[in-house]
């Protein structure tokens, strides 16, 4: 039997101590009156500003990235081909925050240029879920029973720290709560 599509999402929950999250948000706030980047979406405040003392959360996401690729590497073998003999200081991990406020949503979208993409949550409890839809079944028709036709979704927790393969579309469900969803987003080139 061969496995035609196999992607995964992969969470943790509570990254982070109390003083390094205070640290990291402290430091979006200071930042926050820079005007947003262009390339957003409605009611999202975004920047690509780098943060200092941040290598806990780069740390967590290098580990979650190499768990991935040891897991790729045995079920694809032109990814196994491309990325055994990775050199592990040449990773380069891009990230940008986002706020987004009360009524917001962010629209379906991928990251194709790079290898995995994902999510770091310093406050998303109850800010909209994550939506990673199927590829396969972009348009909504294929029969619902079929296997692995249904797009999953992750409601994330503050301090989540989640991972993806990057082809996968997903957007981010209307913030329906009195809360902003704050996150920093990354894609993992290598």
């Amino acid at each position: 039997m061969i496995s035609l599509y196999e992607a995964f999402l992969d969470a943790s929950s509570n990254i982070g101590n109390d003083e390094q999250v205070s640290n990291l948000h402290s430091q979006i706030d200071k930042i926050r009156s820079v005007p947003s980047t262009s390339n957003t979406n409605d009611d999202c405040w975004r920047s690509a500003h780098k943060y200092n003392n941040i290598d806990w959360l780069l740390k967590a996401i290098t580990t979650k990235v190499f768990s991935a690729i040891d897991y790729y590497s045995k079920k694809d073998r032109v990814f196994s081909d491309a990325f055994s003999q990775i050199d592990k200081t040449n990773l380069k991990i891009h990230y940008w925050t986002n706020i987004n406020q009360p009524g917001s949503r962010n629209v379906m979208h991928s990251h194709k240029s790079a290898i995995f993409s994902g999510v770091y949550y310093l406050q998303g409890t109850e800010t909209g879920s994550l939506r990673i839809i199927n590829p396969a079944n972009i348009l909504g028709e294929c029969n619902n029973l079929s296997p692995f036709t249904r797009d999953f979704y992750y409601d994330p927790k503050d301090r989540d720290l989640i991972l993806w393969p990057s082809w996968l579309p997903h957007e981010v469900e209307t913030n329906s709560s009195e809360r902003e969803r704050i996150n920093i987003a990354y894609d993992v080139i290598l």
